[in-house]
């Protein structure tokens, strides 16, 4: 790792630099095909005639562009003798949940209608369907099926088709956000149910219910910081969090590691925290799970010193109403490539001194703690 190279001038920044549109609202309710078709190995739906159905296919990006797996190519039907003759079905595009990040994101999106008790769409809509994962969630089958509490006949990926599959009626449900489009705000309702039921979060002891219902921060509480410097080598990693964590110790500040704690502990130190502050990542997407009742909770991430910040964040810290500041101090290291659930990652490194970010840091959450307006300007530069 390199060091920094000189000290530069930090600026913190709010959401409005950022300069997105409101974060839209995802579509409700269920896609329904009549006579579609799915194809072993698929990741989405086709008609009829072969053609593919956009909406049943993950999608990211701006205007939900972007097809994650290639845009997909009209099919060749084959006639009665080739095909397998299926019930209805309910597709579902994404349901990987082995991806902390992704779990809380496109798979609490996409299985959102099917964790819904008021829709009871497994219980009575469609009481006797088939539950068909995307050929890329087939290894989630099992967790898919105890989170949904299915019967293992009643659920099965396209790559286990042995042939193309007719099925007389089709059911996908809308997600509740696509990634780097948009994010409703009963998504935070789907991220809260997901983790309920995967983590059993119930009784006394579980998340925002030990604390009658409201996550309410303690000032008495020591200020957060979630730390990264435990996950595994293949994530992106900041070379000197472990200097940083020391620094912010001195100063008062309590650091977690939240891969390590029990999810209902990972809950309740976010809920009571009075400030949280991190490298921008998944650890910051739990903040999900409170929904707008977090709203005006001071938040510092630790960002690029390009200004940049992904689309989801901004979504749903918007969404949420989070009093969100970043600070410019990290420089991606071009000597440490490498890669993370399949795509390629670089390391972090700071483009200041240790002890100046903590510093400032420190200057900025009493700012924002005594006066909610203070450090809100764009490009202000932080205390030495």
């Amino acid at each position: 790792m390199k060091a920094p190279v000189a000290l530069r001038e930090l600026e913190v920044l709010n959401l409005d630099h950022f300069r997105l549109p409101a974060p839209g609202s995802a579509p409700e309710g269920l896609i329904e095909i009549r006579d579609g078709l799915l194809f072993p190995g698929a990741h989405g739906v086709f008609d009829g005639l072969g053609r593919p159905v956009p909406d049943s296919f993950l999608r990211r990006g701006p205007g939900a562009s972007e097809y994650v797996y290639g845009e997909p190519q009209a099919q060749v039907v084959p006639d009665a003798s080739g095909l397998d003759w299926g019930g209805e079905i309910l597709f579902v595009p994404y349901a990987r949940l082995e991806i902390f990040g992704h779990l809380l994101t496109e798979a609490a999106a996409h299985l959102s209608l099917l964790l819904d008790p008021e829709v009871e769409l497994l219980a009575t809509k469609a009481a006797q369907a088939t539950v068909v994962l995307a050929a890329d969630s087939d290894q989630a089958i099992e967790p898919v099926c105890a989170l949904l509490g299915l019967e293992p006949h009643r659920i099965l990926s396209t790559r286990s088709l042995p042939r193309p599959l007719f099925c007389p009626r089709v059911l996908i449900p809308r997600p509740s956000m696509i990634n780097r489009c948009a994010v409703d705000r009963r998504h935070f309702l789907a991220v809260r149910r997901l983790l309920d039921r995967s983590y059993n979060l119930v009784g006394p002891e579980a998340g925002q219910g030990a604390l009658g219902g409201q996550p309410v921060a303690d000032p008495g509480q020591a200020r957060l910081y979630l730390s990264r410097s435990r996950l595994p080598p293949q994530c992106r990693l900041l070379a000197e969090e472990e200097q940083l964590e020391e620094e912010l110790r001195a100063r008062g500040w309590r650091v977690i590691y939240p891969e390590t704690l029990p999810m209902p502990e990972q809950l309740r130190l976010l809920a009571e925290a009075p400030i949280i502050a991190g490298c921008v990542g998944s650890a910051m997407h739990l903040l999900m799970y409170f929904g707008e009742a977090l709203a005006g909770r001071p938040l510092i991430g630790l960002g690029p010193t390009d200004r940049r910040l992904n689309r989801n964040f901004v979504y749903q810290f918007q969404q949420q109403r989070l009093d969100y500041r970043q600070i410019s101090c990290l420089d991606r290291d071009p000597d440490c490539p490498k890669k993370a659930h399949g795509v390629h990652v670089q390391d972090l490194r700071l483009s200041t001194a240790v002890p100046r970010l903590a510093s400032a840091m420190e200057a900025l959450a009493e700012a924002m703690v005594g006066d909610p307006a203070g450090g809100s300007g764009l490009s202000q530069p932080l205390p030495d």
